[in-house]
């Protein structure tokens, strides 16, 4: 049975989508206006920039939630408290 994608595998699909679409875009601006392309090429270098900087934030907040738990047993305590639909919502991830 495959792995169920993570939410940072459906951002680097999407991010690699996204960065095939403008490598074709630009590569129609490349022979049209160069400088149009120079001002497109900064400003997908910002975007994607930004991007990057938003998928790794979301991996370290991942990685910092599931090394907050000091031993089995907070964990489990914590996993008690939860209501049914936290729980579930938990799980659904």
């Amino acid at each position: 049975m495959p792995r169920r994608k993570t939410l940072l595998d459906e951002a680097f699909d999407i991010l690699t989508r996204i960065s095939v679409i403008y490598v074709i875009f630009m590569a129609i601006f490349w022979f049209s206006d160069k400088a149009l392309f120079l001002k497109l090429l900064l400003w997908g270098l910002v975007f994607l920039a930004a991007l990057i900087i938003v998928i790794l934030f979301i991996k370290k907040s991942k990685v910092h939630k599931q090394s907050q738990w000091l031993t089995d047993r907070d964990l489990l305590y914590w996993l008690k408290g939860l209501k049914p639909w936290e729980f579930e919502e938990l799980i659904r991830k």
